[in-house]
């Protein structure tokens, strides 16, 4: 998985496991994208609105990767109204069900972000999850140790 590091949407911090740090960027005015958060959904059609509202008014820069895994709902149609509206939505849908874990490898395929998230369809998260959690991986001589 390249040098990306990951956290969850538990607000379990990031950890860089191969130097023992932690850290995240300030978000610039270039367009670089901070955070990759990919959604894998599935019949998530009474949620997803939720989700992405929350996920959606994060400070960091992000990008939203929605990944459908084939509903029979109406998520993806939801998900392509939000996609209408927002810069920052990218929404993918599976040619066949593959199940939540693949359809995360597929979003972090696409992830162009320095982090990566992982919200769940049926997750709401703090306004500011992620902000909070940038600032205090940045905080100064922060260090964390590994430990197996």
């Amino acid at each position: 998985m390249s040098n990306r590091r990951a956290f969850c949407a538990e607000g379990a911090a990031e950890v860089d496991f191969k130097t023992g740090t932690a850290k995240a960027k300030a978000p610039d005015a270039t367009g670089t994208v901070d955070i990759s958060v990919i959604i894998p959904a599935y019949n998530a059609a009474k949620t997803i609105a939720r989700c992405l509202d929350s996920v959606l008014q994060q400070q960091p820069r992000i990008e939203t990767i929605v990944i459908d895994d084939c509903s029979t709902d109406d998520t993806f149609e939801i998900c392509r109204e939000y996609q209408a509206n927002f810069d920052n939505i990218r929404i993918v849908r599976n040619e066949t069900n593959i199940g939540q874990g693949l359809s995360c490898n597929k979003g972090i395929e696409l992830a162009k972000g320095e982090y990566l998230a992982f919200v769940d369809s049926d997750d709401v998260i703090s306004r500011y999850m992620y902000e909070d959690l940038c600032l205090w991986c940045a905080g100064v001589g922060t260090t964390f140790q590994a430990v197996s």
